[in-house]
């Protein structure tokens, strides 16, 4: 068990060299994102203005996360301290549809409202831009994933949902 207190505790990840897992804890009253030595130790709180899915960059610098109640792309240093939203990543509509890959993070955007499409837009590490690379006719589910070659993006999306409304005669 790595962690003991009682505010709840998920969406782990680890970090690129495996040595930190970083996870979102409300244990300060708010969800924040927090990091823990792998092997074991004390949480230590690396956000302070709200964060959640956290997703550490290949090269450990950095932790990619949706800002909590806004879902803006953000990123704040891997050992902590300023907190920054990424100019142009409009709110992540879930707060999971996000994944970090070799040359950028991708994440659903919000609803084109003339399209009713999803546009997957890319952060590019290398130039700090941001490009539309698809479009969905669904929102996913939770999150997304992209493939080690950047070549394929893997979703889950709600087809159906039924629900009927039901009456009990002679409830008492």
């Amino acid at each position: 068990r790595l962690t003991d207190h009682r505010g709840q505790n998920h969406v782990p990840c680890y970090s690129a060299d495996g040595r930190w897992i970083y996870f979102v804890s409300e244990r300060s009253g708010s969800n924040q994102i927090y990091r823990i030595p792998a092997n074991g130790g004390e949480a230590v709180k690396i956000t302070r203005h709200g964060g959640g899915t956290p997703l550490a960059s290949p090269d450990g610098n950095w932790i990619y996360y949706p800002a909590w109640g806004s879902g803006i792309l953000s990123k704040v240093p891997a050992e902590g301290g300023k907190e920054t939203a990424v100019p142009g990543a409009g709110g992540v509509p879930n707060g999971f549809a996000l994944s970090v890959a070799a040359s950028g993070v991708y994440f659903v955007g919000p609803l084109d409202a003339d399209s009713r499409t999803w546009p997957v837009k890319k952060y590019r590490f290398a130039d700090g831009k941001i490009a539309e690379v698809a479009r969905l006719e669904k929102l996913p589910r939770l999150q997304i994933a992209v493939s080690p070659d950047e070549k394929w993006l893997l979703w889950a999306q709600q087809d159906l949902s039924i629900n009927d409304l039901r009456l009990v005669e002679n409830f008492r």
